[in-house]
C-alpha cells in the first residue's frame, strides 16, 4: 500500500466496471462523500470524491481522493486510488504558517487522515 497512492487488479469482466463504479459511488455517499464519477471510453470510469466543507478545506482538512477503475483484459479490471487535491492543501498549509501556527497540527492530522482513505476505497470495490 503506498501512502498516497495504491493500484489493485480485480477479476471483473469489462461490462460489469459500470456497474461495480455505480456500486462504489453509492456506498461513498452513504459514507458523507461528494462523489462524481464519469465513464471513459475505454470503458472504464474516474471517481472524484471529497468530504468537508470549505472550513475544512481552510484548515486542510478536507479529505479528496481520485479513483481509475480501468479495464485490463476481457476479465480484469486496476483500481488505482490516489490523492485528489493534495496540493490544494498547500495554500492552507502557507496560511497557517504566515497567520496562526496552531493551525499547523491540524494539517498534519488531515495528511494523516488522508492516508488511509485510498484503503477504506479499496476495500469497498
Amino acid at each position: 500500500m503506498g501512502v498516497f497512492n495504491t493500484t489493485r487488479q480485480f477479476t471483473a469482466p469489462r461490462d460489469q466496471i459500470a456497474t461495480i463504479a455505480n456500486d462504489l459511488m453509492e456506498k461513498l455517499r452513504e459514507k458523507g462523500y461528494d462523489v462524481e464519477g464519469k465513464a471513459l471510453l475505454d470503458g472504464g470510469w474516474d471517481i472524484s470524491l471529497t468530504k468537508g466543507g470549505m472550513f475544512k478545506a481552510v484548515l486542510g482538512l478536507q479529505s479528496a481522493l481520485k479513483i481509475n477503475l480501468a479495464p485490463r483484459g476481457p476479465d480484469a479490471m486496476i483500481a488505482q486510488a490516489s490523492v485528489g487535491i493534495f496540493g490544494q492543501q498547500a495554500v492552507p498549509a502557507l496560511v497557517a504558517i504566515f497567520v496562526a501556527w496552531p493551525v499547523l497540527i491540524t494539517q498534519i492530522w488531515g495528511i494523516i487522515q488522508q492516508t488511509k482513505l485510498d484503503d477504506t476505497v479499496m476495500v469497498l470495490i
